[in-house]
């Protein structure tokens, strides 16, 4: 009986050995598992976040290497900023020039008036502003009659100087033009840019301006993407190439070279891009100068500047070339539908029937186009034969909930 009982307690002494010894070892696997888990967990947050580091670092390289491709697709474009003595204005438009998103253009400033502030303000405005001086500052032999206009026939002397030290004597292939007065929209620089390869591709386009002379409020299209071509030059933060300053330098004028610009001899036929919002302004201090204080509260002052920024670098732009251009112009100008000044002011047809959004407008002689001009507060001034934004004789605006086309009789031949 003894005995039994001694193996009947070996017994449960071994089968005991053998669950507690069961038990530590699930424990321990268990135990393990868990560290493995555990260290298989932290091992994956550790690769996810080596990954997002790699990713974030690649991202940066590719936007630093898109940042060098974009910076070495213009490195052969300068901005080149005409000042004289308003050097309050001048360091607002350089902030506004430096301020712009986009590729680091070099800044050309060209000072004609010996100006010492305006001087200081170049000097000091940092490293990738340079500043030139137009070295002739002698005067003019002028009559009493043109006397009164010695301004211009400095500005078109400045203008010469510094359009051939940029291209004939730096060799830059483009030039973006602005001077000391001009506000700039956000996307001022990537308009420009964006449309820079058009001066190249399409020789009827001989400049690329930012400026919309009918950019009122209550006349352009909220759209801040159009864009239209021009037979008007509107200069006021321009483009143009080296190959046009060839052509032009040798029979600069001696004045008004703006105007000189529109006459029909130098344009031969060529336009320039606009656009529907306007990418520059005239600020307060333009006031002051040698003829925008003449309209500047009737007129300049409202201009509306787009701020809004548009990536026109990423859209197709070749749509503005000439053999595209055209016939889209023709189809859309000819399916506009007629309608008489009284209709239009009205929104309603004669019959009591509601416009359509494109109407028609025709003007038979430039008296006429004055008088609908005005009516609307489009302007109404010709230079050269041709008026301000329009394109083969079309002026385009909005009228209340109508786009207004102002066509003249001979439309058809376009």
């Amino acid at each position: 009986m003894r005995r039994i009982r001694s193996f009947i307690s070996y017994i449960i002494i071994i089968v005991g050995t053998l669950v507690i010894s069961k038990f530590v070892v699930n424990i321990a696997i268990y135990s393990t598992r868990y560290k493995l888990d555990d260290d298989l967990q932290y091992r994956r947050q550790f690769l996810n976040l080596r990954i997002r580091s790699v990713a974030r670092h690649l991202a940066n390289d590719l936007q630093r290497v898109r940042s060098a491709l974009n910076e070495r697709d213009h490195l052969d474009t300068v901005i080149l900023v005409i000042a004289c003595n308003r050097f309050e204005a001048l360091k607002e438009h350089l902030e506004s020039l430096k301020n712009l998103q986009g590729p680091k253009i070099p800044i050309i400033v060209s000072l004609d008036c010996n100006d010492d502030a305006v001087r200081d303000v170049i000097l000091n405005s940092g490293p990738n502003i340079t500043l030139i001086e137009n070295p002739n500052q002698s005067l003019f032999n002028l009559t009493k009659q043109e006397k009164k206009y010695e301004g211009y026939y400095r500005i078109a002397r400045h203008y010469h100087f510094a359009l051939n030290y940029v291209f004939s004597i730096l060799g830059y292939q483009s030039a973006i033009i602005t001077e000391d007065d001009l506000l700039l929209a956000p996307d001022f620089l990537e308009y420009m840019l964006a449309n820079k390869n058009l001066l190249f591709e399409d020789p009827t386009i001989w400049c690329i301006s930012a400026w919309n002379d009918n950019g009122k409020k209550e006349l352009i299209v909220k759209n801040n993407s159009l864009l239209h071509r021009t037979d008007f030059f509107p200069g006021l933060g321009w483009m143009l190439t080296s190959q046009l300053w060839e052509e032009l330098k040798v029979k600069w004028p001696k004045t008004f070279w703006d105007d000189w610009m529109r006459d029909p001899t130098q344009r031969q036929g060529r336009a320039c891009i606009r656009p529907e919002i306007s990418r520059t302004g005239i600020s307060l201090r333009g006031k002051k100068g040698v003829s925008k204080g003449l309209y500047y509260e009737k007129h300049l002052k409202h201009i509306v500047v787009n701020t809004d920024f548009y990536h026109f670098s990423q859209s197709d732009l070749s749509y503005l070339k000439k053999d595209y251009y055209d016939p889209a112009f023709r189809k859309i100008v000819l399916g506009a539908v007629p309608a008489t000044l009284d209709e239009i002011l009205r929104g309603r047809f004669s019959n009591g029937t509601i416009l359509p959004e494109n109407v028609r407008l025709f003007y038979v002689a430039s008296v006429d186009f004055k008088a609908f001009a005005k009516r609307f507060g489009v302007m109404d001034d010709f230079r050269s034969g041709i008026c301000r934004t329009c394109y083969h004789g079309v002026v385009s605006f909005r009228y209340g909930q109508h786009r207004v086309f102002l066509t003249p009789k001979e439309i058809q031949n376009i």
